[in-house]
């Protein structure tokens, strides 16, 4: 669904677009999508545009009657490769063109569907981001990570996350460039996050011991200067008869932008008893954190330490 301006754009017929008043539910118009699959739904002033589940066929539709105004096709990578997902930043919709001869990316208007710039690159994309309004991330293999004017596709800065496979995710924060990385943790693959100076490109900090992020199939996100996560530790414990053994656990917490460092003392999600463990599900919306259990839905107001003057906590 999409929902703007008092209306709400939807598919609640199976292959029917429909455009509804938020008011009353009544219906401005409907149109036949004529076996186009929707996945994703977008809405902006003059538009309502749809996304397949491959993230490669999108629609524009005229929002004032449903009229089809283009078609635009993207092309993914290899299919067993992770969906890059499209950006809509600054008028336009970005995706990835990484099949056949050309590897890169795209940027076309959202309202004609017209082709505003392309990006060559040496490699198909490994995800795309908007680190900033106005400004596109694009994650690249080895760790390489490249910022682009989002209006023009001029490159602005170009880092690379060390030991990283795959940058998945950005902010531009404060001088800081904080990503979401993929790396190998022995033969699993695990996430982190790195800090690098925008300037010199220096690691400033890194957190190894993440295990889960909100939303980790959308864009990496800051609030009021924190990031919550799921992190991991292994604690060592003596067990019955003195036998030295070691226990997991998990626990909440407000990573600081500015340090990597946590804030406040964090929420324990350890399991104690059977059965109720954590299901790897992270939301976070407007201050509240919601994490997800095997039968439990658990909400934590993300509450941050008032900072002084002199840029000590309280």
């Amino acid at each position: 669904m999409a929902a703007a301006d008092g209306l709400l754009a939807a598919t609640p017929r199976q292959g029917r677009l429909t455009l509804m008043r938020m008011i009353d539910g009544s219906t401005v118009w409907e149109r036949d999508l004529r076996g186009e699959p929707v996945d994703a739904i977008w809405m902006s002033a003059d538009r309502v545009m749809t996304a397949d589940a491959a993230r490669q066929r999108v629609h524009l539709f005229d929002r004032a009657d449903g009229r089809l105004v283009k078609r635009v096709l993207f092309r993914q990578a290899d299919p067993s490769q992770a969906i890059v997902r499209l950006v809509r930043t600054a008028g336009m919709i970005v995706g990835p063109e990484a099949s056949g001869p050309s590897r890169g990316v795209v940027a076309v208007d959202d309202a004609l569907g017209d082709v505003v710039w392309r990006v060559d690159l040496d490699k198909p994309p490994v995800q795309l981001f908007e680190p900033q309004e106005g400004y596109l991330g694009i994650g690249l293999g080895q760790g390489m990570v490249r910022i682009v004017d989002a209006n023009s596709g001029e490159t602005i800065l170009e880092r690379q996350v060390s030991g990283a496979h795959g940058v998945t995710g950005g902010v531009l924060f404060e001088g800081l460039l904080v990503v979401r990385a993929d790396t190998m943790r022995g033969q699993k693959q695990s996430v982190q996050l790195a800090a690098l100076d925008v300037a010199t490109g220096e690691e400033v900090w890194r957190r190894e011991d993440i295990t889960s992020l909100p939303h980790p199939d959308e864009p990496l996100h800051i609030e009021d200067g924190v990031i919550p996560a799921l992190v991991e530790t292994i604690q060592p414990e003596v067990a019955p008869g003195g036998v030295s053994a070691s226990r997991t656990r998990w626990a909440l917490v407000l990573i600081d932008v500015r340090t990597g460092r946590n804030l406040g003392s964090g929420a324990d999600l350890t399991p104690t008893g059977g059965g109720n463990r954590f299901t790897g599900d992270v939301v976070l919306r407007h201050g509240t954190v919601v994490v997800g259990t095997q039968r439990t839905v658990n909400a934590y107001r993300a509450k941050t330490a008032e900072r002084d003057g002199t840029g000590r906590s309280y």
